[in-house]
């Protein structure tokens, strides 16, 4: 994919991406077809990403806020921003695995593979049986490369959601592993519902004001109560 990407470009022709289009969770997106985009919040983290164009962002709302739903939902107006991944942390509707399962490195760092190889030549293949320092020298050199992977102005955003839903003192936590400045062009949104945890529990993640996530207007809890009750 990278390295017909590559040829692509050289040959100036214009193109589109199935990167630019990642599938969710059928069950996600079930339910985001059942929803309404929560727009006020959307524009809000876009507006903080060309702002920021770089580093840590992170999203914070009560459970239920509707985190997951902006996380799965998000598609930039800017043709200057493109989405890189998702990584549901917490897991996701009809997985049968635990949130654990999902915070621990080597699953961040295999799904990092993963989606950097779609991206970039220089993506860095995880053997079987890895170690847990190759997990954690390819998570920065896969961060890299999909770093390398933006040409001109172009910003990458990269969405890290449910981190509450498992304990954080987990010997492993990806988290602890991700670089304390993220490679340049490269957003990485973070959602909470506790921000002040997180900034204790993570103290390399350095991060401005949170976002808050706004509630949907009335008419549009109106439209959805009539949608779904009649």
């Amino acid at each position: 994919m990278a390295r017909l990407h590559s040829h692509l470009v050289a040959a100036n022709i214009d193109f589109r991406s199935a990167i630019d289009h990642d599938e969710l969770p059928p069950a996600l997106t079930r339910e985001l077809e059942r929803t309404i985009p929560n727009s006020r919040t959307l524009w809000r983290i876009e507006e903080a990403v060309c702002s920021e164009r770089g580093g840590y962002l992170v999203l914070t709302g009560h459970p239920g806020a509707g985190k997951t739903l902006v996380t799965a939902s998000f598609r930039p107006t800017h043709d200057q921003v493109r989405v890189v991944g998702r990584y549901f942390a917490g897991g996701y509707p009809g997985s049968d695995l635990p949130p654990a399962h999902y915070t621990d490195i080597s699953t961040f760092a295999q799904w990092l593979s993963g989606v950097a190889m779609m991206h970039s030549v220089q993506a860095r293949a995880l053997p079987v049986g890895a170690t847990t320092g190759e997990f954690s020298a390819s998570i920065v050199q896969n961060l890299n490369a999909i770093s390398a992977s933006l040409v001109g102005d172009v910003l990458g955003v990269l969405f890290i959601d449910g981190i509450d839903s498992s304990p954080s003192n987990s010997p492993f936590h990806f988290l602890d592993y991700l670089p304390a400045d993220p490679p340049h062009g490269l957003v990485i949104v973070i959602t909470t519902r506790d921000f002040s945890a997180l900034a204790r529990r993570f103290e390399q993640i350095q991060t401005s004001c949170p976002i808050e996530t706004f509630p949907l207007p009335l008419y549009d809890c109106e439209w959805l109560l009539s949608r779904r009750f009649g």
